[in-house]
């Protein structure tokens, strides 16, 4: 008979935050419309431009090269989309929302799980727009930390890279083994659990909701549900 695995102790749980605590696709709308108002006053057609730059996002927001590949697609040469691109990507990187919406019920999720593992939000991005997001959704008081994984070393090391739990272990002294991960990318959230050996849960909603998960991962509809399994699992 094979023994059954030790229950992990679990002491921090990592949280991803676009699209696992709020609907990333609420920030990208604002965003989208902040560039297509800087595309209309640099001579672009405004609708034109918006439409071509949604189309890019929906391909996958987070792929670089967005806004210039929208100025191809509408028709700008090399020459104008040189010339553009930096003011457009400027608009987008200072874009700031006035509020963001978690999904329903994410708070009293979070305050149920605070009383049981130190929480820290862990996500990739430009560090300034990231912490705008996070401030936005009023979430902070359930977290001990926000890591955002571009500022230990650009894009090179966003998840899966490794390197971002070794900085919240040197914060907190608490070895990665007793780490857990909430997250809705198979390809992030999920990579970086199973490179690190340690458990994860995958929440399976907005942009990348229809990839498919890895066999064995626990996978649900939302961040409650998350919650709530893990607690009734290893809590």
């Amino acid at each position: 008979m094979t023994p059954e695995a030790p229950t992990p102790d679990i002491q921090v749980v990592l949280i991803d935050l676009d699209d696992t605590l709020y609907p990333q696709s609420s920030f990208l709308e604002g965003a989208t419309l902040a560039v297509g108002q800087r595309a209309s006053e640099l001579g672009l057609d405004h609708d034109q431009f918006v439409n071509a730059f949604r189309s890019v996002l929906a391909r996958g927001s987070d792929t670089g090269h967005t806004i210039d590949t929208a100025l191809v697609e509408i028709g700008c040469d090399a020459d104008e989309v040189l010339r553009l691109t930096a003011p457009l990507v400027s608009a987008f990187l200072h874009f700031r929302p006035t509020s963001l919406e978690c999904y329903p019920l994410v708070r009293e999720s979070l305050a149920t799980l605070a009383t049981h593992a130190t929480l820290v939000c862990l996500t990739d991005g430009q560090p300034d727009l990231q912490r705008a997001k996070f401030s936005s959704l009023g979430v902070a008081t359930f977290f001990r930390a926000l890591v955002i994984t571009d500022e230990l070393g650009g894009r090179a090391l966003r998840k899966p890279a490794t390197a971002c739990l070794n900085r919240v272990s040197d914060m907190l002294s608490i070895p990665v083994r007793n780490f857990f991960v909430i997250g809705d990318r198979p390809d992030k959230d999920v990579a970086l659990a199973r490179f690190a050996g340690i458990g994860v849960i995958r929440v399976r909603q907005g942009e990348y909701r229809e990839s498919p998960s890895p066999q064995g991962i626990v996978t649900v509809e939302d961040f409650p549900s998350a919650v709530e399994h893990l607690i009734k699992t290893y809590f």
